[in-house]
């Protein structure tokens, strides 16, 4: 990534992103009910990732930790 390139606050990302589907979901001409059953299912799916998005966090994190450790060991020995 440039590092001049400046980058939008995710507070503006976010807002963005939430006028993106409001705009999305008023213009779909789609009826209330399978819009609520739609979304249902993307959360589903966005819950998913995010769960296992802290697994793989947790599993990298934990893996610095105990090199770290070993490293640490290594050198007061």
């Amino acid at each position: 990534m440039d590092e001049n390139k400046i980058q939008k606050p995710i507070s503006m990302v976010k807002q963005e992103f939430s006028e993106k589907i409001v705009d999305m979901i008023n213009n779909s001409g789609l009826p209330i009910f399978l819009i609520e059953y739609v979304l249902k299912d993307i959360m589903n799916g966005v819950h998913a990732a995010s769960v296992q998005q802290l697994e793989t966090d947790t599993r990298i994190y934990q893996e610095q930790l105990e090199k770290s450790k070993n490293q640490t060991d290594k050198n007061n020995h």
